[in-house]
């Protein structure tokens, strides 16, 4: 029983998706006479990632990310990805960014050049990355724009625009394992299954 269970780990651990851990700090500086109620507020979370990509997808489609309650804040997003098959991908950044002093820089490897890399003096929303077979990091930081907000008579203020999320798309998904065991958990659960049923026959 000990081999079988040690066989289903083995080939399901490709099924275990890499973590994504998030950092937020509430922006402190006021931004005219506007501060955010939850400036202050930092905090931390992970959620699980792919293993064989640097994709994600923080409400980029719904555009209302609020960690701990923040409509205004900076967001330090990192993690690590296995590249199965070496080759060349094109990853493409998305979601709420390219408002005024919004700011999406993504980097693998701690390159000191982005691979993506959107604020209001450069927007480099796609690109092409080549990486060898083998364990990767990537870092993204990203902060959502502002926007001149009438607030009164004749009175403005530079508000958080609301548009609050940001994605990494993998678009060609080159560096997964070129002869992948299913993924698919209860496929996994199949082999030792059948490992069972034919001890018994034996």
């Amino acid at each position: 029983m000990k081999t079988t269970l040690l066989l289903t780990a083995l080939l399901c651990g490709s099924a275990q998706a890499n973590l994504i851990t998030v950092d937020i700090e509430g922006n402190t500086t006021p931004i005219g006479r506007y501060t955010d109620p939850n400036a202050n507020v930092t905090g931390s979370y992970t959620v699980p990632g792919s293993q064989y990509s640097p994709e994600l997808n923080f409400h980029a489609d719904t555009l209302d990310w609020r960690p701990f309650g923040a409509t205004y804040f900076t967001a330090h997003i990192h993690g690590t990805f296995t590249v199965a098959t070496p080759g060349t991908d094109r990853l493409m950044m998305t979601g709420g960014i390219g408002g005024r002093n919004s700011l999406g820089a993504f980097t693998i490897d701690n390159n000191p050049y982005p691979s993506l890399w959107v604020s209001f003096m450069d927007e480099r929303y796609e690109n092409t990355v080549t990486l060898a077979q083998g364990v990767h990091s990537f870092d993204l930081i990203y902060q959502p724009g502002i926007v001149q907000t009438l607030v009164g008579p004749g009175d403005e203020a530079s508000l958080p625009d609301g548009k609050n999320g940001i994605a990494i798309v993998d678009v060609d998904h080159t560096w997964g394992p070129t002869s992948s065991v299913p993924e698919s958990t209860w496929l996994c659960w199949l082999v030792p299954a059948g490992l069972l049923l034919l001890r018994r026959k034996q």
